[in-house]
């Protein structure tokens, strides 16, 4: 097996990104990297529209390509165009293992945001004003919890939104207003809670 490391420093993104080569056998090589098909984007598009209709415009605006990476689930990253060109440096596309933004995944036709992927959407368009986010900010004590990956009620909410439908998804801040994650309203018995999707503890907790 041997291993090649490309590395390079995409200014507007300002963010190192590592490819990652690996020359596998052809049994290993049921791992593929390709660029996601009409069906797959769509999958991707009507998951996204559940949190924002402004999103998938903004993403096409400005952002670059969506690839897959067939894993347990399929794996999406999202790759900006000026990185895109050193793609042709990896020999074997098979291979690769990460590149650009890790943007979440699909599980079915069910498209999951990843943490990566939700911090590039704030970052990038809600923080500039290019669109709008549903937001909601915790208390200290909330944001503890939730950074345990624990359900939030409406109490550790600062202050509690006038409204919360079922299903929305919201992004989750801190009470210095810095993103810590994403969770979606849950609604039982006269009870609305607000249920973790990911969060920034999710790494702490695993031991990376």
């Amino acid at each position: 097996m041997s291993i090649e490391l490309v590395t390079t420093n995409v200014k507007s993104i300002k963010c190192p990104y590592l490819f990652l080569s690996i020359s596998m056998s052809s049994k290993q090589q049921h791992e593929v990297f390709h660029l996601a098909t009409k069906k797959q984007l769509q999958h991707i598009k009507d998951g996204l529209h559940r949190i924002s209709s402004q999103i998938w415009t903004c993403l096409g605006e400005e952002s670059g390509n969506l690839y897959i990476r067939y894993d347990q689930y399929v794996e999406i990253f999202l790759v900006p165009k000026q990185l895109e060109r050193h793609l042709r440096l990896i020999r074997d596309l098979k291979s690769i293992q990460h590149t650009g933004i890790y943007f979440g995944f699909l599980k079915g036709t069910e498209f999951q945001l990843s943490l990566e992927g939700a911090e590039y959407i704030f970052n990038t368009f809600f923080k500039t004003n290019k669109l709008r986010l549903k937001t909601v900010t915790t208390t200290i004590d909330g944001a503890k919890s939730f950074l345990y990956g624990n359900t939030l009620q409406t109490t550790d909410l600062s202050p509690s939104p006038e409204s919360l439908n079922r299903k929305d998804v919201f992004f989750v801040l801190n009470p210095k207003s810095q993103f810590i994650g994403i969770g979606y309203v849950y609604k039982r018995d006269n009870r609305t809670e607000l249920r973790n999707l990911v969060d920034y503890g999710y790494y702490i907790r695993r031991g990376y």
